[in-house]
């Protein structure tokens, strides 16, 4: 059986001021085109069920334009499907906090399996865990929304004996984004070795945790902090359950570039207007999201900056940002973040420890505590280095 998995659209996104020639938002815009991309694709490779993982909307009450572009292009999709099952479960974004407000995500589902306008096929499980059968596949998909998952509601394990069995959920996972996520559940809970795909949702960049199980990632820059991504791609997943493989398909989507820092101490104006033009490099047909940070950069030196440099950069780009951060915060940043790296070393290292099998012999409180008194020399070398 081949599973498509996608996730994290976030149609009704907006952000930035350009807009299209007809007037919406161009990031608006871009996340629509991208999904087109991305359905596209799905189509060519022709999977038994196309599974959602959470936030197909940024929001719950999305744009006009949004909301009827999305039902086209789905409607199409499904239409070119010959109506095969597609199931969308709710996320974060797109679930409404109160229950009587309805869900914008029911207009998605098929008529003939809940009663509504919806585009056939489609299987929308918005807020409650569902166990869904879909006997012609002789498939047993358990879809667990994020509501279902933050509310710890779900006990995720197989309730048939159906020879696929496949768990979607919307939640983060513990130990992703190098600890910087809340999870909401652990990799035990999903007990992934008792389905034969696990279709995660909510973490925007691709993450393969087991041989079969994964975040497919978001299918555009949409996060909070899209920097911290830009040299990942964007996509979907494809999953052969014969084969056991899982393949991550990229899709082309808006550049979006995080360029090489620039240290402007002891600089002057010339020098840092200088150093930013010759750092602005990217294709002249693009319209890209760019950001240039500068580092050590007194308030009185940006002042200075040639003011239409900074206008023709901004007028090749769909955003230009020039970040600069001041000499005083640059210091505390080093500072900070030697400490939270020691904070974070130490709880590894206590964790580790702690689960680890010794030799014969050794004391594991003393093994400890020796480890410790290591990453505390190597803490105070580095402080005494900033100092310096």
């Amino acid at each position: 059986m081949r599973i498509a998995h996608l996730s994290d659209t976030h149609v009704g996104f907006r952000q930035y001021t350009r807009t299209t020639a007809a007037g919406y938002n161009q990031r608006e815009a871009d996340v629509l085109e991208n999904l087109q991309r991305v359905l596209d694709d799905i189509l060519a490779c022709e999977p038994d069920i196309v599974i959602h993982s959470g936030d197909l909307l940024d929001m719950v009450r999305p744009s006009n334009y949004s909301v009827v572009k999305l039902f086209r292009a789905l409607s199409d999709f499904q239409r070119k499907r010959n109506g095969k099952p597609f199931v969308i479960i709710g996320g974060n974004h797109d679930t409404p906090r109160l229950v009587d407000s309805g869900n914008l995500l029911d207009l998605y589902g098929s008529r003939e399996l809940q009663g509504s306008t919806g585009i056939a096929g489609i299987t929308v499980v918005p807020r409650e865990a569902k166990a869904l059968q879909f006997k012609d596949l002789d498939l047993e998909l358990l879809a667990a929304p994020s509501d279902a998952v933050i509310r710890n509601k779900t006990e995720f394990a197989p309730k048939t004996d159906a020879k696929v069995k496949v768990l979607t959920l919307h939640g983060a996972i513990q130990g992703i984004g190098d600890g910087r996520i809340r999870p909401h559940l652990t990799e035990q809970d999903t007990q992934a070795r008792r389905w034969d795909y696990v279709a995660l949702g909510d973490y925007h960049t691709f993450t393969k945790l087991a041989e079969n199980m994964c975040y497919s990632g978001s299918t555009e820059y949409t996060s909070t902090d899209i920097w911290s991504e830009a040299r990942t791609p964007k996509g979907w997943v494809l999953f052969d359950t014969d084969k056991g493989e899982i393949e991550h398909r990229a899709v082309a989507t808006r550049l979006v570039l995080d360029l090489p820092a620039i240290d402007a101490k002891g600089m002057g104006p010339g020098e840092v207007s200088e150093a930013i033009e010759k750092a602005a490099r990217w294709p002249a047909d693009q319209m890209p999201i760019v950001r240039q940070v500068v580092k050590n950069l007194p308030v009185e030196v940006e002042a200075q900056i040639d003011f239409e440099l900074r206008r023709n950069l901004s007028s090749k780009a769909l955003f230009y940002n020039l970040s600069a951060v001041r000499p005083e915060a640059e210091k505390r940043f080093r500072m900070r973040a030697t400490k939270e790296g020691r904070q974070s070393l130490t709880g590894e290292w206590e964790e580790h420890i702690a689960a680890a099998t010794l030799p014969f012999g050794l004391d594991r409180d003393e093994v400890k505590e020796t480890g410790l008194g290591i990453l505390k020399e190597v803490e105070e070398l580095a402080a005494a280095a900033l100092e310096a």
